[in-house]
């Protein structure tokens, strides 16, 4: 994967960081990465991999896949990746294994984003980082009128409605969102005995691409996952995400030295502490055999160290 073919036509063999190119996009809409992950969902339509258990023969450039407007998980990571890189993140496209539901964007099991209604915080708010939208939380401001007394007032008109009639009703869509909720429950109970009858064969060899976001540029608080089909967010402890096989910027490219074909198991917090390089194999070295950019390899070892095994 370190060497891609960008052009089969010509034979042509490039580093793969070269598909990166990072770029700042002349509008405002798209600084932020949560604004630039929804425009590749959208923009973009999803075309899956020819073989799942293995990465593509060649990437194409964003400049392409802006043009034909599909792409694969790869495609899609590079796009954004190039896009986040510019706007100041600290961003690397990732080469690893997924679910099943990641792999093929389903989205069946998840809540509906517009079903969930807004949280109501004082202005202006904590921004959610990890909570799978890439919507802002919406925040209203409560303020209360006095009302002054007055000397001369109508008295309103008598409430007529049967109070037992009110309470009847209350009742009544109570045991509808109960039973409702019962259904609901059943439904979900009985998906998830299908899904243990019939579990995915290739559970853990399923090729995908995401990105991965390291804290400390743009304020970004701790490391997270984006998947570019759905521009969700996820924590680098999600069970979505089973491994990872390499990773890689603009600048360089890391390969993960342990065997992964086995669902790839990651290693305990002890195997990675001391010299950065002993997990992660970097494609780039200076000349005096050190790694050209050690201080991206060492925090892409700390995104391994929060991946749950």
């Amino acid at each position: 994967m370190a060497l891609t073919s960008l052009a089969p036509s010509l034979s042509l063999q490039k580093f793969v960081s070269t598909t990166l190119r990072p770029t700042l996009m002349p509008y405002s809409e798209l600084y932020n990465w949560d604004s630039c992950a929804q425009f590749v969902s959208d923009f973009l339509t999803m075309v899956p991999l020819p073989d799942p258990l293995k990465p593509p023969s060649h990437l194409y450039s964003s400049t392409t896949v802006l043009k034909y407007q599909k792409g694969n998980c790869f495609d899609f990571s590079t796009l954004l990746c190039s896009m986040l890189i510019g706007s100041g993140y600290d961003a690397y496209c990732v080469n690893g294994y997924g679910s099943q539901d990641l792999c093929h964007m389903d989205l069946t099991r998840e809540v509906c984003p517009l079903t969930v209604k807004p949280k109501e915080l004082p202005f202006p708010g904590p921004r959610n980082w990890l909570d799978g939208s890439y919507l802002l939380e919406l925040h209203t401001i409560k303020r209360e009128e006095k009302v002054l007394p007055k000397k001369y007032t109508i008295r309103p008109p008598r409430d007529l409605c049967s109070r037992f009639e009110q309470e009847q009703e209350m009742k009544r869509q109570q045991e509808i969102r109960a039973q409702e909720e019962k259904r609901l429950k059943e439904e979900e109970e009985r998906l998830m005995e299908a899904e243990k009858a019939n579990p995915d064969a290739l559970h853990g060899l399923r090729v995908h691409s995401w990105v991965l976001v390291l804290s400390g540029k743009r304020e970004v608080p701790e490391n997270f996952f984006i998947d570019p089909f759905t521009a969700r967010s996820y924590s680098t402890q999600d069970e979505h995400f089973l491994g990872i096989e390499s990773l890689w910027n603009h600048k360089n490219y890391w390969i993960n030295m342990q065997d992964c074909w086995n669902c790839c198991k990651v290693p305990g917090e002890g195997e990675l502490v001391g010299v950065a390089g002993t997990v992660w194999a970097a494609g780039i070295e200076a000349s005096d055999g050190s790694q050209t950019w050690g201080r991206a390899a060492h925090q892409a070892t700390r995104a391994l160290d929060l991946l749950h095994s």
